[in-house]
């Protein structure tokens, strides 16, 4: 029985996002912050380097404007809303990079973003927009490349696919209803969007 349980994880996570639009809500909007979701070893904290080098590399000595909250880095939720909060009362803008795998999760952020971003300051966007961005790649990529990574600060390789097969198992598809201004789903096949949206993102904001 346990081993059924755990076939029908991986065929679940290997098509967790295949009902979801490459993007959905409205994509010109100027998000405060972006709540990625995806499994261990889906892209997520590669997407985070490619934004945060991508905007650094504008200009001589430029900063980028994204802070980048890492819970496998931080090492707990509390330590990442801490960070995150700061981020935002100063007016730079977040990247939660957790997995996210449920609706509630990802509400915290929602909340948190809605909370804490100066609204008072005209410079700031009255009503801050939330953006949603998930990872949907093959449940055995994901595996090989957590793996692969023996020096993962929270996942031993030998855990990977356990550790995988848990969060597939948690798994609710993200939806404009929890609060988000957009939704981008990112495949492995579709280098042009993931592209597209680091383009987007990457100007920094006036303060």
């Amino acid at each position: 029985m346990a081993q059924d349980e755990g076939n029908v994880a991986e065929e679940r996570s290997t098509t967790l996002l295949s009902s979801c639009a490459e993007i959905e809500g409205d994509f010109t909007k100027d998000p405060v912050m972006l709540v990625l979701t995806g499994l261990p070893g889906s892209g997520k904290s590669k997407f985070c380097y490619d934004l945060v080098t991508s905007e650094q590399g504008q200009g001589e000595g430029s900063n980028s404007s994204w802070v980048v909250v890492c819970q496998d880095q931080l090492g707990s939720r509390n330590r990442c809303d801490e960070v995150a909060q700061e981020a935002l009362q100063s007016g730079q803008r977040v990247v939660i990079d957790r997995c996210n795998q449920s609706v509630e999760q990802r509400k915290h952020w929602v909340d948190l973003a809605h909370k804490h971003w100066p609204k008072s300051d005209m410079t700031f966007n009255k009503s801050p927009d939330v953006f949603c961005v998930s990872f949907d790649t093959p449940f055995d990529l994901c595996v090989e490349r957590t793996a692969a990574q023996e020096d993962h600060p929270t996942v031993a390789p030998a855990d990977a696919l356990k550790v995988c097969k848990f969060q597939a198992k948690e798994w609710e598809n993200p939806s404009l209803s929890e609060g988000f201004s957009c939704h981008v789903v990112l495949r492995p096949d579709q280098s042009v969007m993931h592209q597209t949206l680091i383009d987007k993102l990457d100007k920094p904001i006036s303060v």
